[in-house]
């Protein structure tokens, strides 16, 4: 069977397998949302002392020589840049 058809659906003739390119992107850029959100963890503190001590970490650069697991979530950081908005407030009442 040809690669293409793999992942299409079982009813559409294909094996059902998922595209694993896609679906590990999306695990990263998951990974990297929890991290950031968890300012807290020891994870977040590790990465934030080695990697961006002075910025946030959507404005980070990659630097030289990161570890796989920053280079890793790095890179599926343009992942959440795409579906990221920002939320005024509670949305209902902005405070101007």
């Amino acid at each position: 069977m040809a690669r293409e058809q793999l992942s299409h659906g079982k009813a559409e003739g294909g094996l059902g397998f998922r595209e694993l390119e896609a679906f590990n992107l999306a695990l990263l850029a998951k990974q990297f949302w929890r991290i950031m959100h968890a300012d807290e963890s020891l994870v977040f503190q590790v990465f934030k002392t080695h990697y961006f001590p002075d910025i946030n970490m959507m404005n980070v650069e990659l630097g030289h020589r990161p570890s796989f697991t920053w280079w890793s979530l790095w890179g599926a950081k343009w992942v959440i840049n795409l579906g990221a908005r920002w939320l005024v407030g509670d949305g209902l009442s902005p405070n101007i």
